[in-house]
């Protein structure tokens, strides 16, 4: 990051959260209840885990000074797909955008989706283009919902069925 021509766009990908919750990966974490679901509580340790690396990348980019002038996008491509958590699951994917600016007045605090970010993206840097892509904006509260029950379940369906291979698509 501190060698990158500025202004730059990086991208940062985790695959720890793509772990099957069978045993922790983070052996200094470990939640021991029997209150929760054993799955529940790997999962937890996943996400200790990757909690603790993006802090680390976070004190790296003010330890090299680019923190202020970086606009941060901390999300997921989709919610948890496991049937052992109960009540502890989620439809909703998180979404936090550090130094972007957005007024928690102005902007919108509900659910979205991760197409509204690359439209985010450009509200927030002030880029005016002819296509916005498919998404609306989080930093307005006018925000509308792109996306449909319908259009959710046909992408639900996909994610979490054989379909790619089924169709051989994939080997």
């Amino acid at each position: 990051d501190r060698k990158s021509p500025k202004p730059f766009f990086s991208i940062v990908l985790t695959m720890s959260m793509h772990y099957p919750y069978e045993k922790d990966i983070d052996s200094s974490f470990s939640i021991k209840t029997e209150a929760l679901p054993q799955e529940l509580r790997y999962y937890l340790n996943a996400c200790h885990y990757t909690d603790h690396v993006i802090g680390s990348y976070l004190a790296h980019l003010k330890e090299i000074g680019i923190y202020d002038n970086t606009i941060i996008i901390i999300t997921s491509y989709h919610h948890v797909h496991t049937a052992n958590f109960g009540e502890y699951k989620s439809s909703e994917i998180p979404v936090y955008i550090i130094n972007g600016d957005i007024n928690p007045i102005t902007g919108w605090q509900g659910p979205c989706n991760q197409l509204d970010l690359y439209t985010t993206i450009l509200d927030l840097l002030g880029i005016d283009s002819k296509w916005n892509g498919l998404g609306h904006s989080l930093n307005s509260k006018s925000y509308q919902n792109s996306v449909s029950d319908d259009k959710w379940n046909i992408s639900k369906w996909i994610i979490q069925s054989n379909y790619f291979e089924a169709n051989n698509i994939i080997e």
